[in-house]
């Protein structure tokens, strides 16, 4: 980047239109100047454009990126710290966008779309390789939750990505043509084409990944819930076929152990909550991009929970069971605890209380 750095000044000091300007006025000598100028601009462009497009297959292009590399980057287990600084991203990521920012302002519009476009896809690709390199580590320096946070650490990158795309008002949108050597046997000349749009295929990738973190969280933090409901069901319809004295026995043998196994389950899931949510602040600095990524999984977990507790409800009723001091969290309290926890990420001054069972 250091070379682009400077060819980037070389062209922007030899383009003051000041200069220029005071050239063109200075009579016939100033004239030939400029033009001497103009070429000098010309010459150090095409170096520019070479040095890029080599700096984007050789840099950006080729994925040389190890466990290690990656390592001081990523969350260090059973904490929110890192080796590094949080605000800190791959060099991949840092590349990529400073060989953007500087062809940007040094090269003409065409060229500047056509190169931009190679560096944001090989760049999205290559961070695409990186989030599957966490998730599939097995060394035992591996993170906490290699799955999750090898998507977290994607979309965080992909973020930024995006965001600093945003102030390059041009198109990203490249179109490839060709003809196919058959056609021309057969005597036939048809041109076929693709239309490649970086941007587009950046805004899929990371909707991708966010779909996958959404459906992989909820899935983790619903599986004890759905799995004691799964239980209960059953029981209730083996139940159902058992004479009445041995339903007794049942009862007296299983109850408690459920009820117990609900308390647990729910205390279980608390936990899994606040873990996510402390992953998602650590990964996605926005608050807002963290309650973006939550509220759907929160809308999964809070319906594998109503499930879960029409069922407890159920499973007491049929045994004629009444007692007061069986308590559960109704739905709509465990939807406030929810709603208190999504508050905190915005204001840190938020308490987050305990179930209320009722």
């Amino acid at each position: 980047v250091d070379e682009l750095k400077e060819l980037a000044i070389v062209i922007d000091s030899l383009r003051n239109s000041l200069l220029l300007g005071q050239l063109k006025s200075a009579g016939e000598g100033g004239v030939l100047l400029s033009g001497v100028i103009h070429k000098m601009i010309q010459d150090t462009q095409e170096r520019f454009i070479f040095r890029s497009s080599m700096f984007i297959k050789d840099v950006i292009g080729v994925f040389r990126q190890t466990y290690t590399d990656i390592a001081p980057y990523l969350r260090i287990p059973g904490s929110n710290e890192t080796t590094l600084p949080k605000n800190k991203h791959l060099p991949l990521l840092d590349n990529t966008i400073s060989l953007l920012t500087l062809m940007f302002a040094s090269v003409e519009k065409g060229v500047f779309e056509g190169l931009a476009q190679e560096a944001i896809l090989l760049c999205t690709e290559s961070l695409k390789r990186t989030s599957d390199l966490i998730m599939n580590h097995r060394g035992k320096d591996r993170v906490e939750f290699p799955a999750l946070e090898g998507l977290l650490f994607l979309i965080r990158h992909l973020l930024t990505l995006r965001e600093q795309l945003a102030p390059f008002d041009v198109s990203f949108t490249t179109v490839e043509k060709w003809v196919d050597l058959y056609d021309l046997i057969q005597r036939q000349v048809t041109i076929h084409e693709t239309t490649r749009d970086a941007k587009k295929e950046l805004e899929t990738r990371l909707r991708v990944a966010c779909e996958s973190f959404i459906d992989g969280a909820s899935e983790i933090i619903s599986t004890s819930m759905n799995n004691l409901n799964i239980a209960i069901t059953n029981q209730q319809l083996n139940s159902a076929t058992q004479p009445t004295d041995d339903k007794k026995v049942t009862t007296s043998d299983t109850f408690n152990n459920r009820i117990q196994e609900y308390h647990g389950v729910l205390e279980n899931t608390k936990l899994m909550i606040r873990s996510y949510v402390s992953l998602l602040t650590f990964y996605l600095p926005n608050p807002m991009s963290t309650v973006i990524l939550l509220r759907p999984i929160r809308g999964k977990v809070q319906e594998s929970y109503q499930i879960l507790h029409s069922s407890l409800l159920a499973y007491i009723q049929s045994y004629q069971l009444s007692r007061p001091e069986i308590k559960t969290v109704p739905p709509l309290a465990f939807s406030k605890w929810l709603d208190i926890l999504e508050t905190s990420l915005t204001n840190r001054d938020t308490i987050i209380e305990d179930f209320i069972y009722e």
